[in-house]
């Protein structure tokens, strides 16, 4: 039975903020690491990342679960969307934590040139900005 083009808009709208409120795994996060940064060999760093190789996503019970899906389609899927889904706060704290111990803050280069006879100060960014007189 098709759905109702009613329905349509609020499953896509459902869809999206399911999968926008999905963290990323934190092995993962610390496979995409930079290993030359200063703060990689930092104590907490090596904590953060000792709690991430140990860390228990729950994979097991939830390919477990979506077995269901043979039993009654789409049960299983759901099941373990909500399971993944209450281990969001745990996964994205431990994501934080990593983020902010081992990867050092960009610095914001200021960068100077004279024109009409004044300094202009300006942050150096990719796409480029206007320059802020001061």
């Amino acid at each position: 039975m098709p759905t109702p083009p009613a329905l349509r808009p609020a499953a896509a709208i459902a869809l999206l903020l399911l999968a926008a409120a999905c963290q990323s795994n934190p092995k993962q996060v610390v496979l995409n690491l930079d290993t030359t940064d200063p703060r990689w060999q930092s104590r907490r760093c090596i904590a953060h990342r000792k709690a991430a190789a140990d860390y228990n996503d729950g994979e097991r019970t939830r390919a477990v679960v979506g077995l269901a899906d043979y039993a009654a389609p789409f049960v299983g899927t759901a099941a373990s969307s909500l399971l993944s889904w209450g281990k969001d706060p745990q996964r994205a704290a431990l994501n934080e934590r990593i983020q902010r111990d081992c990867v050092t803050p960009a610095r914001v280069v200021l960068r100077s040139y004279v024109a009409n006879g004044r300094e202009v100060n300006y942050r150096a960014k990719p796409y480029g900005r206007r320059p802020v007189r001061r």
